[in-house]
């Protein structure tokens, strides 16, 4: 069941219909039309996702691990490894459409990838938004320095409002070769 869902991620078409109610700023996205050059600036923009980022908080750590496809963008998978198995439980792809940046979570509970859009971004993380979702309604990356990311997810309530919210805190896994370098 779980290989369906996965096959069913990595097959997405990724049409500009996804947006449709997603919710979130009118925040101005890249403003080319040219794909290419849109997926560059997105390369560029959120480069800094790159790597496999480890939240070990739980007694089970958890994994999100980033690469960069010239298909779709960036491509992330949320894991965790128990007992020697590795245990997917959501696939994360970061992109470009028609309309600007999009954030797509495929998770085994819904039925489809729920897209959020890419309200803001800069140099320390951005947020993304789809306010007809049950939950999260918001997801925000925030780096805290070049090794350290902090994911919060919520339930759009505004500040001062109680609200339903979980933060994950992660830190880039660093692999070394056979000669001890990074």
């Amino acid at each position: 069941m779980a290989g369906a869902w996965i096959r069913r991620a990595l097959a997405l078409g990724l049409a500009a219909g996804f947006l449709a109610g997603c919710g979130g700023s009118d925040r101005p996205q890249p403003a080319t039309t040219d794909r290419e050059t849109r997926m560059a600036q997105l390369r560029h923009e959120f480069r800094r996702l790159q790597g496999t980022w480890r939240q070990s908080e739980r007694r089970q750590p958890f994994f999100e691990s980033w690469t960069w496809t010239d298909s779709v963008g960036w491509r992330g998978v949320g894991y965790s490894i128990r007992k020697g198995d590795t245990i997917v439980y959501e696939v994360l792809t970061l992109t470009v459409t028609d309309s600007g940046y999009v954030y797509l979570a495929d998770v085994e509970h819904n039925p489809r990838a729920v897209p959020y859009h890419v309200s803001s971004y800069d140099s320390t993380g951005f947020l993304a938004v789809n306010l007809r979702h049950d939950f999260p309604k918001r997801i925000h990356y925030k780096w805290n320095g070049a090794d350290s990311l902090d994911v919060r997810i919520d339930d759009g309530s505004e500040d001062g409002e109680e609200g339903r919210s979980s933060r994950f805190r992660f830190h880039r896994e660093t692999t070394t070769t056979k000669g001890g370098n990074k």
